[in-house]
């Protein structure tokens, strides 16, 4: 048993694949919040709108 537990205290794996975890999670809320502070629907529609516009002018 005390040998098991030399052995798992220098193993730092855990920690390792926790931080990776908070970090990737704060990514993905970043990658979020600049997607809907772009609004995409809107910007689509603008991209429609002057589409449209520009083929409605073509003979």
């Amino acid at each position: 048993m005390w040998t098991l537990y030399k052995v798992l205290k220098h193993d730092d794996r855990g920690i390792s694949a926790l931080e990776y975890a908070v970090l990737a999670a704060l990514l993905l809320g970043l990658i979020v919040a600049g997607v809907q502070m772009l609004n995409p629907t809107e910007l689509f529609q603008s991209a429609a709108d002057a589409i449209d516009a520009a083929t409605a002018e073509t003979p």
